[in-house]
């Protein structure tokens, strides 16, 4: 059982990388701490879909984490 959660652990952290890396900047970085970066900015599509899968693999690498770390 760990090293099935070890491995998706694993798993799920390096396609997680690979989700955030293709996201595409969004704001003005640093730069647009004191403004508004970008007042009506709609998300297309892809980007919002891109979100929903980064944020299951959020979630399963953290549901990952916390169970090994209960059997450790």
């Amino acid at each position: 059982m760990i090293h099935f959660l070890v491995g998706v652990q694993v798993i799920s952290g390096i396609i997680l990388i690979a989700c955030v890396m293709l996201h595409s900047p969004s704001g003005e970085g640093l730069g647009g701490i004191g403004a508004p970066a970008k007042l009506f900015n709609h998300k297309k599509d892809m980007e919002s879909g891109l979100n929903k899968v980064t944020g299951f693999f959020v979630f399963l690498f953290l549901l990952s984490a916390f169970i090994l770390a209960l059997h450790a």
